[in-house]
């Protein structure tokens, strides 16, 4: 058999629940055995029944008052004894009474049962049965299980309040990982955003700078000298651009998807940019930028800084309602446990 492995009781964490992982025969022995506590739990009670109408006050486990309603149920012999000593922890007949005590150290003489205990001994078949059933997969009858005032997951007993406490710490579990996985790639954002502006400040200040000093109709830009540098300064590489660039609608036309290193003079990469070439192939690679392409390039980063700063904006609202979600479910938990604590002062002031 399996470990359980779908909830974390010490931490009170929830996963989803999908039983302890038995196999097939397993689960089937399992079945066997809640049929089994159900059956002798309805015939005690049919048994309590007419011993209070024949007006009995006790009654052994061998009892005709309980045989005749056991022969129904078609439990045979061992499995009637395996229910008494194990669950209802009563020797179910005094002949097999010494060999059951050495199976179950503890068993009392074998004799007669109040209708009181009788009950009781139906309420432990219950809470035999949950307890099984919820070791199954809910699919299959099992799941969270609940009887006789008691809750149980996966085999294990928990009360109200923990089972309450359990659900919500799951449910806070997975808020604090979307908030991280949220915050997480807003920082990112916040760093690429930084980085481009970087680049376009100083391609701006470049561009101002040739232009002012040589008024060129058409100046071309020394890719290597200037854009490879603004892009280096800020941690960036060519991949990453590349990597930007193919965000683009239509990327493949998209001037930030063009560029590359290719290998330079005195151990010193150079950058190229792939532009369009109508009478060769159909782009071509220089090492020069034109004014026309070095402003294509920094409009494409203008936009590619306003799409990061409106994801960020909408990662900025869904943090704020997660947040809100999470303050929520940390309320209702503290106002549970309050209730809780307000409900067993006042019972026990009442005793």
């Amino acid at each position: 058999m399996q470990a359980a492995t779908s909830t974390m009781r010490a931490g009170l964490y929830a996963q989803q629940i999908v039983g302890i992982g038995l196999n097939s025969t397993e689960r089937q022995t399992v079945l066997a055995g809640i049929a089994q506590a159900d059956a002798l739990a309805q015939a005690i009670r049919e048994a309590i029944t007419r011993g209070r109408n024949a007006g009995l006050d006790a009654f052994a486990p061998d009892s005709a008052n309980l045989t005749a309603t056991l022969q129904a149920t078609g439990l045979s012999s061992a499995q009637l004894r395996t229910l008494f000593a194990g669950v209802i922890g009563h020797p179910y007949s005094a002949a097999y009474e010494a060999a059951d005590q050495l199976l179950y150290p503890g068993l009392p003489d074998h004799g007669a049962l109040t209708l009181a205990q009788w009950s009781q001994a139906a309420g432990a078949l219950a809470l035999h049965a949950a307890r099984k059933g919820s070791t199954l997969p809910p699919g299959e009858g099992g799941g969270l299980r609940h009887a006789q005032g008691h809750w149980f997951v996966n085999g294990e007993p928990y009360t109200l309040a923990e089972l309450f406490l359990t659900v919500r710490m799951g449910t806070l579990e997975q808020t604090d990982k979307t908030l991280e996985t949220d915050v997480d790639t807003m920082r990112v954002n916040t760093n690429l955003a930084r980085e481009l502006l970087a680049v376009l400040a100083d391609m701006k200040r470049q561009r101002d700078l040739l232009v002012a000093s040589k008024a060129p109709d058409d100046p071309e830009f020394l890719a290597k000298a200037h854009f490879a540098d603004f892009v280096k300064k800020t941690g960036l590489t060519v991949d990453k651009i590349n990597e930007y660039g193919s965000k683009f609608k239509g990327a493949t036309n998209s001037y930030l998807n063009r560029f590359e290193f290719t290998a330079g003079t005195g151990g010193t990469p150079d950058l190229c940019l792939y532009v369009p070439d109508p009478k060769n192939a159909p782009t071509t690679k220089v090492t020069t930028v034109s004014l026309a392409d070095y402003g294509y390039t920094m409009d494409e980063l203008q936009a590619l800084f306003d799409s990061v700063n409106a994801e960020n904006q909408v990662k900025r609202l869904k943090v704020q309602s997660v947040q809100n979600a999470r303050t929520a479910v940390l309320e209702g938990m503290s106002a549970f446990l309050n209730s809780t604590s307000d409900q067993n002062s006042k019972v026990g002031r009442n005793l």
